[in-house]
């Protein structure tokens, strides 16, 4: 579980972008990169983020998320307005 967990909000902290990019090379697996937006009114303060999966196709839809990966860093203050990018490289 993220220990501090914000839902995603049309008024607060929102997804704006993100994307996966698979690299087999010999020490990278994978590069996730995820672009923040706050659209509330006061700063937010991030220290994790965290890559989930829900399996499902066009006709099965399952009504669990999993967490593949999780990162912890130092406090990142994403002030009012502002957007941010987190990239997250997962290495084998």
């Amino acid at each position: 579980n993220l220990e501090s967990h914000i839902p995603y909000s049309d008024t607060g902290l929102c997804v704006t972008a993100s994307n996966v990019s698979y690299i087999r090379s010999q020490d990278t697996f994978l590069i996730f990169i995820v672009t923040l937006e706050n659209k509330s009114d006061a700063p937010i303060t991030i220290t994790e983020n965290g890559l989930f999966f829900r399996p499902g196709d066009a006709w099965l839809h399952y009504p669990y998320n999993y967490m593949l990966a999780r990162e912890t860093f130092d406090p990142v203050t994403i002030e009012s307005g502002q957007i941010k990018t987190i990239t997250m490289t997962i290495k084998i």
